[in-house]
């Protein structure tokens, strides 16, 4: 990636990148055309191509920026405790939000990247998307002390909240944009729907334990 882009006024950088990774979370890397991205951008496909070389210099470019933006709107989850698995899922929805105020299409890029071929797009993709995943499966898990509360029903929970978002990310998502109000609204409700069912299971079964046997 061509250090000049920096130079560049802010507002026209995150035009190009939002144009870029819209276009990439909706068509992927085999199919996302320059052509769309720079009609998006309003810019030459000659300066697109003179501050990116490729197309996958451009997409290399782009996961490393928006893995490491999100990672930094994120990292103060994965050290808090005292709190239950939705509620943390609640804590990083929002944390997104906050991301996808300045670049709408930034989660639906991230999410689509783990479907891309590393070998296919090459660089150093493959290697940030294992660090990406890593870090946002440590937001789950949190430290050693609170994981181990609930290790027997992480998969389950991790799947549900897998089905939640990626369900929601579909019913909300309008001719190839994503309505984000609309996207954090179905999710946060439904993972305070189900912390608030977590709680009460678990203190059914703290209660339940310390009933005396009924005798015969």
């Amino acid at each position: 990636m061509n250090e000049k882009f920096w130079d560049m006024k802010k507002e026209k950088q995150d035009r190009i990148m939002n144009a870029a990774i819209g276009v990439f979370a909706a068509q992927g890397y085999a199919h996302a055309s320059t052509d769309e991205i720079v009609k998006r951008a309003g810019i030459s496909k000659g300066l697109l191509f003179h501050y990116f070389i490729s197309k996958q210099g451009l997409y290399d470019f782009l996961y490393d920026y928006f893995s490491r933006f999100m990672r930094l709107e994120l990292s103060g989850i994965a050290a808090r405790e005292r709190e239950g698995f939705f509620e943390r899922c609640i804590a990083i929805e929002t944390a997104r939000m906050q991301a996808m105020k300045q670049y709408p299409f930034i989660q639906c890029f991230l999410t689509a990247a783990d479907d891309e071929d590393a070998e296919v797009i090459g660089g150093s993709f493959g290697e940030l998307r294992g660090q990406y995943h890593e870090f946002c499966e440590s937001l789950y898990i949190g430290r050693e002390s609170y994981s181990a509360r609930f290790a027997e029903h992480y998969e389950t929970w991790r799947n549900v909240e897998r089905d939640v978002s990626q369900g929601a990310v579909r019913r909300n998502t309008i001719n190839g944009e994503l309505d984000t109000k609309a996207y954090f609204r179905e999710v946060s409700g439904i993972y305070a729907l189900l912390a608030s069912r977590v709680t009460e299971s678990a203190e059914f079964a703290d209660t339940a334990g310390d009933e005396e046997p009924v005798k015969q």
